[in-house]
């Protein structure tokens, strides 16, 4: 992770991140090793987490187990050049519920060199199963 991408995405002066952080649809970045950089204000809200909570916690610590394992498998597909992927997971809230999401996300490759995970995400209200998605 580089600190230039961290900067980048939560300058809070930055017109990209207004954009992003007034967004409706939950939106989060996290470095590959799964730190969380940055989630917007839906993200935060629907989660129960402040966004000095999300920071520097692990992507891991807040999905599903089989939602985890399923993430690592987008992820080694994104770095050896994949596209966007959709896909319907279970997330932990702050308060311990459980929080069904169909999110897509994508490896971010600036200069050519990936550094992080973006993705965008609703609830999702049926086709839901308690493992970890669909």
């Amino acid at each position: 992770m580089t600190e230039d991408l961290v900067h980048a995405i939560s300058e809070h002066s930055n017109p990209l991140f207004q954009l992003l952080d007034s967004a409706g649809d939950m939106m989060d970045a996290h470095a590959l090793d799964g730190t969380v950089i940055e989630g917007n204000d839906a993200a935060l809200t629907a989660s129960g987490y402040s966004r000095a909570e999300v920071l520097n916690l692990k992507i891991s610590n807040v999905l599903l187990p089989a939602a985890a394992e399923a993430a690592n498998g987008r992820l080694a597909r994104g770095l050896q050049g994949g596209h966007n992927t959709r896909s319907s997971i279970g997330v932990l809230t702050r308060s311990g519920g459980t929080m069904p999401l169909e999110i897509t996300s994508t490896v971010s490759p600036p200069l050519g060199q990936p550094v992080a995970v973006i993705g965008v995400g609703r609830r999702l209200v049926a086709n839901f199963t308690a493992a970890g998605g669909r």
